[in-house]
């Protein structure tokens, strides 16, 4: 939407990527009245450059890698304070909370609860 203060004649051009400009002359600003201009624009195809993919980002081992990774064995869950839970020994882990009193689902790093994946 352009909001023109001048009264006048003027001619508008519009334009987007992918599509063809348009451009409309002798519209006619005046006192009191609204000036509504509408663009149909067709599609039209853009040209690019030739895109390269290189393997050699890609190459080298196919290894899984792990940001992080932490075993607890069954001595340490049953060792935790209060109940012997897989999840209450989870959050006294460094970077470790959890969403919420009602829930187990764990926050690790700032992260989001459906970020992580626990293996039992």
């Amino acid at each position: 939407m352009v909001n023109l203060l001048l009264i006048g004649v003027y001619k508008l051009s519009a334009s987007m990527i992918g599509y063809s400009p348009n451009v409309k002359s002798d519209i006619a600003v005046v006192t009191s009245r609204s000036t509504v201009v509408e663009f149909e624009l067709e599609v039209n195809s853009v040209r690019t450059q030739e895109v390269v993919v290189k393997p050699e980002f890609f190459s080298g081992s196919n290894e899984e890698r792990f940001v992080s990774n932490s075993s607890i064995n069954n001595q340490e869950i049953r060792n935790t304070p209060g109940a012997p839970d897989v999840f209450r020994r989870l959050q006294f882990m460094a970077g470790v909370g959890r969403a919420s009193e009602s829930t187990s689902a764990l926050i690790v790093r700032g992260g989001a609860p459906k970020e992580n994946l626990t293996m039992i």
